[in-house]
């Protein structure tokens, strides 16, 4: 069997994939899926290290914690459903990752993925930029479609949910139970056939006491649940993630034994993000060297 690199790597024609994953593993291994790109590289392996179906070559959830394996698991998992997904997770952790890669896993891969953060959005626009107007209905108002509108058939991803208005969760609630919305100034309904996402750092239980958060919506926005372990808690991953960074961004260096001893000595409280960066900064430091040391390495 073989199969395009467009079909199979860029995930840009995926329809395949549901179908692919409700295969046993051991069948899945089996499967030849050797792949010869443009360039002329042959890509073997379409399964990670930790032997979770790969969408991409540079999209994958890194690791092979017994956390991070957790989360590929549920990942998967939660691809082959439709239901809203509401992601937990602290600033950082990869929660636009887990959302991307849900999408790309399921039916809905051949489709649009939008990916909203509702804290960036202005509270007097939230409501168009998410349901969209019609001309004459505030000042400047003109047609235009919003992110359930141009979602349709595909997955809306809507990050820092925590912080939406009172408003915009009650608009939210009648669009999961019902699928329908209406633009700012229409009398008329319009429907839209999107899968949700939500994330958030916040905890939305607190808030849901201090009447901040509807309890209505948690408890529809909670249908799966997927919750990614701070990077303090999967310090084991550390090495790999280094090395896929590193190769993502054709860094021609390496972390020494020592330096890779100095990383997972620190907590991260800015997770994977502020690993990143710590990396990058190393790369600068090191010059020319293709070795990255101990004194290379500043946290902040």
């Amino acid at each position: 069997m073989t199969w395009s690199w467009n079909r199979l790597v860029r995930g840009v024609a995926l329809p395949a994939c549901p179908f692919l994953l409700s295969l046993p593993r051991i069948m899945l291994k089996k499967l030849d899926f050797n792949v010869r790109v443009p360039k002329g590289t042959v890509v073997k392996d379409f399964f990670d290290s930790s032997g979770f179906f790969k969408v991409h070559q540079n999209l994958d959830f890194v690791g092979k914690s017994k956390k991070s394996i957790e989360v590929k698991r549920k990942i998967e998992k939660i691809a082959k459903s439709d239901l809203p997904v509401l992601i937990l997770g602290e600033s950082g952790s990869g929660k636009t990752l887990v959302a991307r890669l849900i999408h790309e896993l399921s039916i809905r891969s051949m489709r649009r993925f939008f990916d909203e953060n509702i804290s960036a959005i202005p509270e007097h626009i939230a409501e168009s930029e998410l349901f969209g107007s019609v001309e004459g209905a505030f000042t400047d108002a003109r047609n235009r479609a919003g992110y359930f509108e141009m979602a349709d058939g595909g997955t809306l991803f809507l990050d820092e949910i925590g912080e939406a208005s009172v408003n915009i969760q009650k608009k939210l609630l009648k669009v999961i139970e019902t699928g329908e919305f209406r633009k700012v100034g229409s009398p008329e309904t319009s429907k839209s056939d999107v899968r949700l996402v939500f994330a958030t750092n916040s905890d939305l239980r607190e808030k849901i006491k201090r009447g901040e958060f509807r309890a209505d919506l948690f408890y529809r926005m909670a249908n799966l649940v997927i919750e990614i372990p701070p990077l303090r808690e999967r310090k084991d991953d550390i090495p790999e993630l280094c090395e896929r960074y590193l190769s993502k961004k054709n860094y021609f260096k390496c972390f020494s034994d020592s330096a890779l001893d100095e990383l997972c000595t620190f907590d991260w409280p800015g997770n994977v993000r502020q690993l990143h960066n710590t990396i990058e900064r190393a790369v600068f430091n090191s010059d020319d060297s293709g070795l990255i040391l101990p004194e290379h390495i500043e946290i902040y």
